[in-house]
């Protein structure tokens, strides 16, 4: 599943606590689908015709990306692509100090310096931490420096 969803519902939950941000990207005409019919509708897709279509956009991405690593399920962050990254993210227990939301929910995270490095911040480990990318858009962030 996605962003840590084990079903459906879960899926349908995350969807309407992210309807906001979907939006600026998605028609949501009639809000976010229902359970229901996210089960109707992945219950149709075909499995090995999936697999096909997801192998063909792996190797265009390989392609584009001349084979950087293009993180898609949030495991590079529990896994071992950068250390350090792990090492703030369990400082912060998997949480993002803007929203308080698990950094495990497949959102762009950035690392961020707590104390700016123009306001005399430097790279040490204590003045980094990782939020999600949509936070340092959003008013609260910026509004708690």
């Amino acid at each position: 599943m996605i962003c840590g969803a084990d079903g459906w519902v879960a899926v349908e939950t995350y969807g309407c606590a992210k309807y906001s941000f979907l939006k600026t990207f998605l028609e949501l005409p009639n809000g976010i689908p229902s359970h229901d019919t996210f089960t109707r509708v992945f219950a149709q897709i075909n499995p090995q015709q999936f697999e096909s279509c997801f192998i063909n956009w792996m190797k265009s991405i390989t392609k584009m990306t001349n084979g950087e690593v293009v993180a898609i399920d949030g495991k590079n962050l529990r896994g071992s692509y950068d250390k350090s990254w792990q090492k703030i993210a369990q400082r912060q227990q998997y949480v993002c100090p803007v929203c308080g939301e698990s950094l495990l929910n497949d959102e762009e995270l950035h690392l961020h310096h707590k104390k700016l490095k123009s306001q005399g911040g430097g790279d040490n480990y204590g003045n980094l931490q990782l939020v999600h990318l949509y936070c340092l858009d959003s008013n609260t962030f910026w509004n708690n420096l």
